[in-house]
């Protein structure tokens, strides 16, 4: 089902995500070339996409406006119970304090649809037959850490062959 969702983009990871998605999901992958599918989600499911209005637009510009951009790494790879693979970032803060600046703002969109715990993560892939946590490692070995800044936050639609960025947020700055 379409939705969308905000996230900060980590370009700096797009070729690995990019990869992965070809062969885990393919019908999520964007036909923007720009899009960047490697990311840290702050709130999903968001509102629908035929909701973005002006309004929605100026209020989320002037939250993420007066935030400052941020540094993070990403070098610790985690696994859920689930079996999802993922990248910790450190500090973990500023993440947490926009999710819950989102929640707080938008109760009726709770993150994850109140079915997980929001925990900063980008997503990397999923355990199963051939593809265990020593293999991940070793594809991210040159790759690892990551050291990036959050400097936007992209409002995302996603929807299978329909992934596409709608708005761009700059952190620091109320334009969009």
């Amino acid at each position: 089902m379409p939705h969308t969702v905000l996230y900060v983009p980590v370009p700096e990871l797009e070729a690995y995500i990019r990869r992965r998605h070809v062969v885990e999901g393919p019908e999520w992958l964007s036909p923007d070339p720009a899009h960047v599918h490697a990311h840290l989600t702050l709130l999903g499911p968001f509102v629908p996409d035929d909701a973005v209005t002006e309004d929605l637009d100026a209020e989320l510009a002037a939250l993420f406006g007066a935030v400052e951009p941020f540094a993070f790494t990403l070098g610790e790879i985690r696994v859920f119970p689930s079996g999802l693979v993922y990248l910790h970032p450190e500090p973990t803060g500023p993440f947490e304090s926009l999710t819950a600046a989102l929640a707080t703002r938008y109760p009726a969109f709770p993150p994850y649809a109140g079915e997980f715990a929001p925990v900063p993560h980008l997503s990397l892939c999923a355990l199963g037959p051939g593809r265990d946590l020593r293999l991940v490692g070793k594809e991210l070995a040159e790759l690892l850490p990551v050291r990036a800044t959050a400097r936007e936050v992209w409002l995302v639609r996603y929807a299978e062959r329909g992934t596409r960025t709608l708005r761009t947020y700059l952190l620091g700055r109320e334009e969009t």
